[in-house]
């Protein structure tokens, strides 16, 4: 059978004729084939080192048998972390994760796979190299940005990703010495806190106009930690702190808890679990499990991580090591009883003892009395508090085994599980804690946090209030960007903000948070989503109904993106519909390619158009703003005139000045012809008088200079008298009194003349 069509959904490629994908259960049926498409990606090349070699020491079946092991194996990984090879080249892989799914931790799984990829390699190395004569090891680079992509894959012959991002890859691939991982300024940015990375030094690469940071993945952190950036203080999330701290002094007087802390990515379940755990330190013992995103087809994989962190078991561990960790530490707990270490050993993949009787069907059973007997000996050493984060990434089987636990031990303990509102889980006898956005206030405080500033300035508060809707992870976030980027700067005064807000990029890991919302969603709901952001923030039914391109199923999916919380709904008084965060708005747009976005403006602006075609005055700036990027010039000419205008009657002066200077800077790209003279001509007498209110004649005078041809060609006597009277005026305000009476009584002459 044949290779049918990817799931829109999750990416698997299912057989051909397949109805629902093999994967994730979505229809296949209905969803749409898969177009080019911006989007994040981290992109990895490895390279074979001790290629040359084999192939003058080897006969070309021997060295074919070699590179299909090599790739099969690099395959494999890569699938495990839901990347895919994109294409052999050679001696060479490049596998792309984030594409055709992205998930938030892309650029960590980009690594842990390139790591694993290097371990096969060098494990497969001493079976050849007496014939070879050198070792064989892997070298690579790993790079994260924006490309364009298609649908390409591993057996196919399509362009796959396009960009600046994959040449950088390679780039850093070419640089990277035997054994070697060296990552982009993105990609460390994104991983600093789970890997060791060291300063590679900057370097010129061919094909980038200026030196390129490089740093060198070391290997993995001990512990995680948070980003080395800034943080703010912990704000916001007082009575949920006392929930769990009351738990705590009911443990101490015998009595369990079970509570589950929901919220959406970013919204500080992991922060307010720190915090507690801080208030707790020395009074209780901490047992903690995580499930992680590339964790999801690993089988108790959170399960795996509560027995590590409880026996000490850290990344690098070899299996010998974690054997004897498990033998002494679980050993000493339970006495010694081997019956009890078995489902561990199994667990970790370890070689089990003779006899160990771990059958399909008792496995869990033996799991669970194992689980049960160490957490119980814990707890009977001191109180416990049993954490377990992110139960949205497990599966059912560790559910399963979390639900039994819970009931079966017999110690009293605080049992704390964090999720998003995706957790379809339950557990027994949970009191639930809904994590909400923070207030202004709030934000407030966070920024004053972590710019160790009593105020901030006001500007920057307004904007991350209005981009983050109160997200904590996402004012992080955007804080660190705008410093990274010299945005925001500390002056003498305090801080400052330079240039323009919204023009700051969103940081990388906010993006791929997003992004990983988004492709979870099935292919009409996205294309609704990207559509709608092109409309706007705030997007009325009747609008977006004009917009869709596939307006079949525009209803439900209007329904499932507000169930997703997306966005959201109000009726008062038209059906209107806006993003939850002014970033996820951002993020859908930036997935349409360009030539989309053109369409769907110029549908957007046609579409509000006919929506109020008796009250146009109203939407004025809209339409001027897609007519704009729609590049449909004479339509946002007048738009941008007439708000500029606007703008001005209601004495806006920046906004009036900023629509201006846009139909201004169209009008220059243009060529000149006797329709653009006209069209500048116009536009120049209605700003006039803006500069009269900003008093600014003389950049006035200046502009009547520059373009007085364009007046005089029109040979329009009406125009003239006008231009005459605004030179006039500028000549009077540099004060050349002499110059300006001239002007005056010549367009005095003409009104005359013409009757006016």
């Amino acid at each position: 059978m044949g290779v049918g069509a990817a799931c829109a959904s999750c990416g698997f490629e299912n057989p051909e004729g397949a109805r629902f994908c093999n994967q994730c259960g979505s229809p296949i049926d209905s969803q749409s084939t898969r177009t080019a498409e911006r989007r994040q990606i981290t992109v990895v090349f490895s390279d074979l080192s001790g290629f040359t070699a084999m192939s003058e020491n080897l006969d070309p079946e021997d060295v074919q048998t070699v590179m299909t092991e090599i790739f099969t194996k690099a395959n494999e990984i890569v699938e495990r972390y839901s990347g895919r090879v994109d294409k052999l080249l050679g001696d060479a892989v490049m596998s792309v994760f984030g594409d055709p799914v992205a998930h938030e931790d892309d650029a960590e799984r980009a690594i842990r796979a390139t790591l694993e990829i290097h371990a096969a390699v060098d494990e497969l190395s001493p079976r050849y190299e007496s014939q070879i004569g050198t070792a064989l090891r892997m070298h690579s680079g790993i790079n994260t940005g924006v490309v364009v992509t298609s649908s390409g894959g591993f057996d196919t012959a399509d362009t796959g990703p396009l960009g600046d991002t994959i040449n950088l890859a390679a780039r850093l691939e070419d640089l990277s010495e035997r054994g070697e991982i060296l990552v982009g300024s993105e990609t460390a940015r994104l991983v600093d806190n789970v890997f060791e990375l060291a300063d590679h030094g900057i370097h010129d690469l061919k094909g980038k106009s200026g030196p390129v940071p490089v740093k060198r993945v070391v290997g993995f952190k001990r512990e995680r930690s948070g980003p080395s950036r800034r943080q703010a203080g912990f704000v916001g999330r007082q009575e949920e702190l006392g929930v769990l701290l009351a738990a705590v002094e009911k443990v101490q007087d015998g009595g369990g808890s079970v509570i589950g802390i929901r919220a959406e990515a970013g919204a500080g379940k992991t922060r307010l679990l720190e915090e507690f755990r801080s208030k707790i330190d020395g009074q209780v013992q901490w047992l903690e499990g995580r499930a992680y995103a590339y964790g999801e087809n690993i089988p108790f994989a959170a399960l795996i991580d509560l027995i590590s962190d409880a026996i000490g078991v850290g990344e690098d561990d070899t299996p010998a090591s974690i054997s004897a960790k498990l033998h002494d530490i679980v050993g000493s707990l339970v006495g010694g009883d081997p019956r009890t270490i078995d489902p561990f050993v199994r667990l970790y993949g370890l070689p089990e003892r003779e006899h160990a009787a771990l059958d399909m069907d008792s496995f869990q059973d033996r799991l669970l009395d194992s689980l049960v007997s160490v957490v119980d000996a814990l707890s009977d050493r001191a109180p416990t508090v049993l954490v377990f984060q992110d139960l949205h990434w497990v599966d059912p089987s560790t559910i399963s085994i979390i639900e039994r636990l819970i009931t079966t031990i017999t110690v009293p303990a605080v049992v704390v599980a964090n999720y998003r509102p995706t957790f379809t889980g339950t557990l027994t006898g949970i009191r639930e804690v809904d994590l909400g956005s923070l207030s202004p206030r709030q934000i407030g405080q966070m920024l004053s946090s972590l710019l160790e500033a009593d105020e901030p300035p006001p500007a920057l508060v307004e904007f991350v209030v209005e981009r983050t809707d109160g997200n904590p992870f996402f004012v992080e976030e955007m804080i660190n960007s705008l410093l990274e980027t010299g945005t925001l700067v500390r002056g003498e005064a305090g801080w400052e903000v330079k240039g323009s807000l919204e023009d700051a990029g969103m940081p990388t890991s906010v993006r791929g948070v997003i992004a990983a919302r988004i492709d979870r969603l099935d292919a009409d709901r996205r294309r609704v989503l990207r559509e709608a952001s092109v409309v706007g923030r705030q997007f009325l039914y009747e609008v977006i109904k004009r917009v869709a391109t596939v307006t079949a199923t525009l209803d439900p999916s209007l329904a499932d993106l507000e169930q997703a919380d997306l966005i959201r709904e109000r009726s008062d008084p038209e059906l209107e519909y806006f993003f939850k965060h002014a970033l996820t708005q951002d993020v859908a747009y930036e997935g349409l390619l360009k030539k989309e976005r053109v369409e769907l403006h110029a549908r957007a602006a046609e579409a509000i158009e006919y929506q109020f075609a008796g009250r146009l005055g109203e939407v004025t700036e809209t339409l001027a703003y897609h007519y704009t990027q729609a590049g449909i010039t004479d339509k946002a000419l007048t738009y941008l005139r007439n708000a500029g205008i606007k703008a001005m009657d209601r004495y806006a002066l920046v906004e009036s000045q900023a629509h201006f200077e846009r139909a201004y800077q169209l009008l220059a790209e243009a060529e000149t012809d006797p329709e653009r003279d006209a069209q500048l001509v116009d536009l120049i007498l209605d700003w006039a008088l803006l500069f009269y209110y900003r008093a600014r004649l003389l950049d006035l005078d200046e502009l009547l200079q520059r373009h007085e041809q364009s007046v005089k060609r029109l040979d329009d006597d009406n125009k003239w008298m006008w231009w005459l009277i605004w030179r006039g005026h500028a000549a009077g305000f540099r004060l050349d009194q002499t110059e300006s009476l001239v002007d005056l009584e010549r367009a005095v002459e003409i009104a005359r003349a013409i009757g006016d």
